[in-house]
């Protein structure tokens, strides 16, 4: 069985390339024959929808006349209700790959998968980074890459111009995942996605009201990440599942899964499903987290809200993953290797409200509305 999954995963890899390679001849045949367009702007989320710093930092950027907005988008993920004369929503094919060879501007969020596309020399191309933070390893520090893979994303490095990064404390970590990027191009800012945590917090009640949540409810979110390569995903499903049984008569149980999973795990029982808005509304309805090696903490911390780290699988998480920091005296919260360990230290839950602030001003400071304005006016200046 598993032979079968490989050789699957390896012709799809392979008919993935190959596909993308085709698409650079294109790409290398507009720009021969289309001069750089002006003012074009290219987004590229993570998962081609509408949401992440990509989203924000376009909301930003709309309000400066002389700007035309290309954003890759699924056809079936299209916000139907936004209504602005220079924004273009594009899925994948053609017509985005003459976007994307002629734009000024190219703004990314993640790595690409494999080889990726080569942009034209003279655009600028962004790195917004879809994470808040880093304390597990990504990129080239993950150690067991495929060489292949590294050389990809290594010549995809080399393209970019800016990389957005949360915190001072963070720079050095930032240029070693990215090839030892040139730190002079990492740019120390707060993310535009959490502009949204600073001004909708105060609307937490109509918001919950919108999901259904009564006023003096609480809510527990679980929100862990994924791990590579897996198919099993019973220890998720069997927390929920524990949670509900033994927690479900004080507090209401929350889902949200990483994007990467979340369409393949189905959760039974009275659990309220967050998995299809955005990031940062789950966060604002939920009172407390539960996660594991996941960098929602970053985003979280900003709320001042409680946390907990159910990793019952960490020594084998390090393993394969690897960490930056000590886990153990790095999350701003109590660890439970055990479900019945969460449900006692529920009862204490507000004992580290301290270590939860002081986390927030190390590792993500920038919490003031204005960091798409602040970005941007970066970008600009380039």
């Amino acid at each position: 069985m598993e032979f079968v999954s490989n050789c699957k995963k390896t012709i799809k890899r392979t008919a993935k390339n190959t596909l993308l390679l085709f698409f650079n001849v294109i790409i290398n045949g507009f720009i021969l024959f289309f001069k750089m367009q002006r003012g074009k702007v290219v987004y590229i989320p993570v998962d081609f929808s509408f949401h992440g710093n990509t989203k924000f930092l376009l909301n930003e950027w709309i309000n400066h006349p002389g700007y035309r907005h290309i954003f890759l988008c699924d056809r079936n993920k299209i916000p139907l209700d936004y209504k602005y004369e220079n924004v273009i929503f594009c899925p994948f094919g053609l017509l985005f790959i003459y976007h994307y060879s002629t734009a000024e501007y190219i703004i990314r969020e993640s790595e690409f998968n494999s080889i990726g596309l080569k942009p034209r020399v003279d655009s600028k191309v962004i790195q917004l980074w879809h994470a808040a933070g880093a304390f597990k390893k990504f990129c080239l520090d993950i150690a067991d890459r495929p060489e292949f893979l590294k050389r990809s994303r290594m010549n995809d490095i080399k393209n970019w111009d800016l990389v957005l990064c949360s915190s001072k404390e963070l720079v050095d970590i930032y240029s070693s995942a990215f090839g030892n990027f040139d730190i002079k191009k990492i740019v120390v800012g707060g993310l535009p996605r959490n502009d949204y945590l600073y001004h909708v917090s105060s609307e937490k009640e109509l918001i919950r009201k919108r999901y259904g949540v009564p006023a003096d409810s609480k809510v527990i979110i679980y929100a862990p990440t994924f791990r590579d390569n897996a198919t099993d995903f019973s220890l998720f499903i069997d927390f929920v599942t524990f949670l509900q049984e033994r927690a479900g008569n004080k507090y209401i149980v929350a889902v949200r899964f990483h994007p990467k999973i979340a369409d393949k795990i189905k959760i039974e029982g009275d659990v309220l499903d967050l998995n299809s808005c955005d990031a940062e509304v789950a966060l604002v309805v939920s009172d407390i987290l539960i996660t594991d090696y996941s960098s929602i903490i970053f985003d979280y911390a900003l709320l001042g809200k409680p946390m907990l780290f159910y990793a019952p699988d960490l020594d084998e998480y390090y393993d394969s993953r690897g960490f930056y920091f000590d886990y153990r005296n790095f999350v701003p919260g109590p660890i439970a290797e055990t479900k019945e360990d969460i449900l006692e230290q529920l009862e204490n839950i507000n004992a580290y409200s301290s270590t939860v602030a002081e986390f927030r001003e190390k590792f993500n400071p920038y919490f003031d509305g204005k960091n798409s304005r602040r970005i941007l006016e970066k970008i600009l200046s380039m």
